[in-house]
């Protein structure tokens, strides 16, 4: 998960993953330098789970740039990307894992939903 200055939604976006029905996975939040309390936020949440790191961009380098830090620090087989304005369905993972596993494939991808700053799907 890339954030920059992402106190708003972030909090909410991790209890999403937090709240999977799949359990086997690991949370790994890149900050990418950001100057509001993103960096705080994740450090709280990461002392009532432990399957939540966090590691730092070095900068303003973009989210490109922090996916493949996460990605480098990812020890689990799949890597699922997750914005960190954005929320996962708590049966996201599971329903993903169950097709992935059913027919070997190696890729999968789900559709999404628009959700104003509210919290209002439309």
């Amino acid at each position: 998960m890339p954030a920059f200055n992402a106190e708003r939604f972030i909090k909410q976006s991790i209890d999403s993953v937090i709240s999977q029905l799949y359990t086997k996975w690991e949370l790994i939040v890149v900050d990418d330098g950001s100057t509001d309390l993103t960096h705080n936020i994740v450090s709280e949440l990461m002392k009532c789970d432990d399957r939540i790191r966090l590691y730092e961009s070095g900068g303003r380098k973009g989210a490109a740039f922090s996916r493949n830090i996460g990605i480098e620090h990812a020890v689990g087989r799949y890597i699922a990307f997750l914005d960190s304005d954005d929320i996962w369905l708590p049966n996201k993972l599971s329903v993903q894992m169950e097709v992935m596993l059913a027919s070997n494939c190696f890729f999968c991808f789900s559709s999404y939903k628009k959700m104003n700053e509210h919290g209002i799907v439309g």
